[in-house]
């Protein structure tokens, strides 16, 4: 091979390795600042921070440290929020209440849910 053949397949070698590279870091970095929508449904009146939320459609946005519910566009509802890894992923978009109070809120098709601080 000579010297010029070695050179090409060096930088073609790093040029792929740098591209790889950049296909991935945009990936981790969208997995540890995720947000999570999605549209809950809630057949009874249940209080989440402090706020009722009354039986009815609302969509949930939920960040690193915070779940947000909208209804009609406009926001009803904030509480700070922790996340957690379950033991698989749920099958539904679904809260567990205590005493009326949403105390999780799990996302269909994913195994972390939030826990209401």
């Amino acid at each position: 091979m000579s010297r010029v053949a070695v050179y090409r397949l060096l930088a073609s070698v790093l040029a792929l390795a740098l591209a790889v590279s950049a296909g991935v870091a945009p990936a981790f970095a969208k997995e540890t600042n995720a947000v999570v929508k999605t549209n809950i449904t809630l057949f009874s009146t249940h209080m989440l921070a402090g706020t009722e939320l009354r039986a009815g459609n609302y969509q949930v946005i939920a960040d690193e440290s915070k779940v947000t519910v909208k209804k009609d566009g406009k926001v009803i509802a904030e509480a700070n929020a922790q996340w957690m890894d379950g033991q698989g992923k749920a099958s539904d978009t679904s809260v567990v209440t205590d005493g009326g109070n949403i105390r999780e809120i799990h996302f269909g098709g994913k195994s972390r849910y939030v826990v209401i601080r």
